[in-house]
Parts: structure tokens; sequence; C-alpha cells
């Protein structure tokens, strides 16, 4: 497929050549700085936009049927969305893949395959715990219940220096701004407008651990003066903030490009869980019985909010949207579950999806 290419032309710098493989079978590159990112137009008129969930272990489900988008369609994902917007582990999934290989620009550092292997082999790094941090925290009682460590030693090495400016196609991370009590959008956009603010052009692995540290899971984490927690404490499904992007993006469109009119967007869930909760175990139930459940509903209510929402906004207009995801069992709604049995029960729920029409559907129209 032709690509038209709307940028200026980018000036890599290398500090070294060559690469080298830690014990985690990550590639780390060397250090290097580029003044812009690749910007490259899908075809046609239409904007593509491809939204994920959080969910924790969850993202586990939109990297394997996006590793079989792959596989259809001979792309990898960075090529065939012009923005993509993710919360929590979705924004971990979203900057994973725009990565960009510094040996070679034009590419991504990972596929979605990758990505997958990621869950399989490294999650249980995220989700680890000493006994020492155990029990200076109450097991999670008095204090978070992970040290927030886990996240420069299990993510950190996939990203190593590079900034939010740098992704290879442009990204949306939703996070929750503790400070001023609002959704904070970490975007490839204000990264570059405003290349020399720590918080806006902000490591990207950093970006990542402020969209992904829920609240008593992992302490805030700082960027700039400001303290950030999962963006899911806002938006689980983050299909409108990418539909915003979106409308934005295609008022900004300059001469170089031929304005498009018209917004695609994908949606892929982590998977839509609830508890039925009868009358009487709402009356009968105490505090400690009803967390899980209240907050699978906060979840659910979201998710039905933002489906409706997206929904209207496209209703009537030339613009198309789709929603992939799967219904799971309540006992399989936690997100720091990684045991072997957690991952084939998702896997089998990605498969679901995978096996879907609107699945194959979507394969063909975005070849």
């Amino acid at each position: 497929m032709k690509k038209v290419l709307c940028t200026t032309i980018i000036l890599a710098t290398f500090s070294s050549v060559g690469h080298s493989a830690s014990n985690n079978n990550i590639i780390t590159y060397p250090d290097f700085q580029i003044n812009a990112p690749l910007r490259v137009r899908s075809a046609g008129d239409t904007l593509r936009i491809l939204a994920i969930d959080g969910g924790g272990e969850r993202g586990i489900i939109p990297a394997i049927v996006m590793d079989e988008f792959e596989k259809r369609t001979g792309k990898p994902i960075s090529a065939s969305f012009d923005l993509i917007v993710g919360t929590s582990a979705g924004a971990f999934n979203a900057a994973f893949l725009t990565k960009k290989n510094p040996l070679k620009a034009n590419e991504p550092a990972y596929l979605a395959s990758d990505l997958v292997k990621f869950y399989e082999n490294n999650m249980n790094g995220l989700f680890s715990n000493t006994l020492l941090h155990k029990i200076t925290s109450g097991f999670g009682y008095w204090g978070t219940r992970y040290p927030s460590t886990n996240f420069s030693n299990s993510i950190q090495p996939y990203f190593s220096d590079m900034k939010l400016s740098q992704t290879r196609t442009p990204v949306l991370l939703e996070a929750w701004d503790i400070g001023n009590s609002q959704l904070h959008s970490f975007t490839t956009k204000k990264a570059i407008n405003s290349f020399d603010n720590e918080t806006e052009n902000c490591l990207l692995w950093k970006a990542i651990a402020a969209s992904m540290a829920y609240p008593a899971g992992f302490a805030p984490e700082k960027i700039g003066n400001g303290y950030y927690v999962d963006g899911s404490m806002a938006v689980k499904n983050p299909s409108i903030c990418g539909i915003i992007e979106g409308q934005n993006m295609l008022r900004e469109e300059n001469s170089a490009c031929e304005p498009r009119k018209k917004i695609r967007l994908v949606s892929i869930g982590t998977g839509n869980a609830s508890y039925p909760l009868a009358d009487a175990a709402l009356d009968n139930e105490g505090m400690l019985q009803l967390v899980v459940p209240v907050v699978s509903l906060l979840s659910k209510g979201q998710d039905e909010l933002s489906k409706s929402a997206t929904e209207a906004f496209f209703y009537g207009m030339e613009s198309s949207y789709t929603r992939l995801d799967a219904p799971i069992d309540a006992f399989h709604w936690v997100s720091d579950d990684v045991s072997v049995d957690m991952k084939n029960y998702l896997k089998a729920k990605a498969k679901n999806i995978i096996d879907s029409k609107e699945f194959q559907n979507l394969c063909d129209e975005l070849k």
C-alpha cells in the first residue's frame, strides 16, 4: 500500500552501532535522537484510530488480537493506524508497538508477537513482590501492594531513554493527575510542541508507568512536578479520548497533506465482566464483601458509557466504529493474576474475538 509521508526529513544520530541481548531476551539499542516523529499516513481520506482498553494482565487479549491482525494484513499495527490510544495496560500496548527501531527508523522495534511474548514471559515481573515489601506494606493493607521499582525493572528495558516525542506513530496515553484531579493525556503531539517540557516530553516508559499505576497497587508516578495514577480511574475504554484527539488532528492537517474527512475507529477490549448483585446481596453484604463487585460494576458502567457515547458520535456519519471484546466471568476480572490458568483463559477469550465475523471483516478492510 502506498503511504504518504507528511513530515519533515528525520535526522537520526546514533551514539554507537550494534545491540546486545539481556538475560530476559530484551534487545537494547544505543541511545538516539530525532527532530520529529516519522508520520506515516494511511491511504485515503480516513483517519484510522486504534483504542486499547486497560486491564493489567488482561491486556494479553488485545495483544493476541493485534498479533493475528498483523499476520492477516501483513503490516505492523503502527503502519495500519494514524493514532493509537491506550489506558493502563492499553497504554503499554500502544507504546510498545509504536517504539521506533533506532537502526531502521521507518520500522517498529517490536511487533505484536513480541508483545504477546512479554505478557507470557515478563508480565510476572511487574506484578511480583519480595517478602520484605510484603511485610513493610502489611501485605498491601497500609502500603502499596507492589514496589514502584517494578516498572523500571520490567518495562524500562524495552524503551531505554526513548521519549514520548519519538514514537513511530502518534500515541495518546491516559493517566489521572491526582494533584489537579483531572485526566491527563500524554501525547506525541504535545511532546513535540513542548519538546523541552519534562512533563509533556517525558521518557516513554514513565508515561506508561503513570498510566498503569493503579491506586493501592503502585505508588503514584512522579513526572515533572506532578503525580499520576492509572488512567482507568476515569477511562478504562479510551475510545472517546481517541475521537477527541482525532478531531484535533483533522483540524490541524496542514497544506502538505490533503485533509481527511472521516474517522475509522477500532476499539479492543480486555474482557467484559460484571458481578450480578441481587437486592438481597446488597442488603446483607458488608463493605469487604462488596468491594470487588462494586469496583467491577463501576468499571462496566464506564465501558457502557464510553461505548454508548462513541456509538452516538458515529451515528449517521460517514465515519465508522468497530468494538472488539469478549465476555469474561467475574473470577477472571482481576488485573494482576499472572498464573498459567489465567493466561490460558484469556488466550481462549482472545481466540473468540479472532474467530468472530467482525474481526475477519476488519482485517479484510484494512489490508
